[in-house]
């Protein structure tokens, strides 16, 4: 039972950051808006 919920929680988390990343990153080259947050000092 453990293995199978390992097994969907990382695909969940595969397809959310490739749906981030890629939808962060068509955003970005057609708007130049960056969606992930860049720490400055």
């Amino acid at each position: 039972m453990s293995d199978e919920n390992k097994e969907s929680g990382g695909y969940g988390w595969l397809i959310f950051l490739l749906i981030y990343g890629v939808g962060g990153f068509i955003l970005y080259q057609t708007t130049g808006i960056l969606l992930i947050p860049i720490p400055r000092k």
